[in-house]
């Protein structure tokens, strides 16, 4: 199961690396990729779901003493990324 969580979570750093590329390069208008990157709604969902599971990864982490921390601030900026991509995007 570790496994599986360490490659799902390497796999959507990576989407959301392509993303973020993909992203700036549209909004800033040096490359037109897609129309779906003229906003951060694709930005905000693929980080917010690397948070959950990178905060499901820390709460599997048995040798980190501090793993609850961690675990509650990458839940915390899970939600708050998907309450901002819900709520305050036209």
């Amino acid at each position: 199961m570790k496994k599986f969580i360490d490659i799902l979570m390497y796999t959507l750093a990576a989407i959301s690396s392509i993303i973020v590329i993909c992203t700036f390069l549209t909004t800033y208008q040096f490359y037109y990729v897609n129309q779906i990157f003229n906003s951060y709604i694709p930005l905000q969902f693929s980080v917010s779901a690397t948070m959950a599971i990178l905060g499901i990864r820390f709460i599997m982490c048995k040798s980190c003493e501090k793993r609850y921390t961690y675990c509650a601030i990458s839940f915390t900026i899970c939600i708050f990324l998907l309450y901002y991509a819900i709520n305050f995007t036209r």
